[in-house]
């Protein structure tokens, strides 16, 4: 988590000093807190959000979904968080507007249910990666200005030490950005 936060630190740093702070999109399994774990051990139902962090004004996003191999959970259905409104579809590329500008620092904007039935492989992934049309994650702050988000966002499945490593082991940049991308 310490890892993660380095990187969204990075990330934001260039656009502190823009009026208005558009925010990012993560993935994560928990709609109140960033948690990018998803856990597929056993059968059961999860589901995984797509949310907004770190904004004080925005609008909408676009983005596309992308499941890894080694992922062998099933979707069975998706919809818009409530208050969304959403124009595409996960596959080929989503916009949700947000039907007003919308300032707090993290909210879900999309909902993914998954079947799960505890087969995924350890380090395979869930990404919000570039919308087709913009090649970019796109931010729409609230006076209409877009930002393109210039890195995937990754929610690791069954995540060990070979692709998360703890606070001891060793690893590098490239490693590290490899799960951003």
């Amino acid at each position: 988590m310490k890892r993660l936060a380095l990187i969204l630190a990075a990330v934001m740093l260039p656009s502190l000093t823009t009026a208005q702070q558009p925010g990012l999109l993560v993935l994560s399994v928990n709609q109140v807190e960033l948690d990018v774990i998803v856990d597929d051990l056993a059968p059961g139902t999860t589901s995984v959000y797509v949310v907004h962090l770190l904004t004080d004004g925005s609008t909408a996003s676009a983005f596309r979904y992308m499941e890894y191999p080694g992922v062998t959970m099933v979707r069975v259905g998706d919809s818009p968080a409530p208050g969304m409104i959403a124009v595409g579809n996960l596959d080929t590329g989503m916009e949700v507007l947000y039907q007003e500008c919308k300032v707090e620092g993290f909210f879900p904007i999309y909902r993914i249910d998954y079947q799960t039935f505890g087969t995924s492989t350890p380090c395979s992934f869930l990404q919000v990666g570039p919308h087709p049309t913009y090649a970019a994650i796109r931010v729409t702050d609230c006076m209409g200005g877009t930002i393109d988000q210039p890195y995937a966002a990754v929610a690791v499945v069954n995540p060990d030490a070979t692709c998360n490593p703890g606070p001891t082991a060793s690893s590098t940049w490239g490693r590290v950005k490899a799960l951003y991308r």
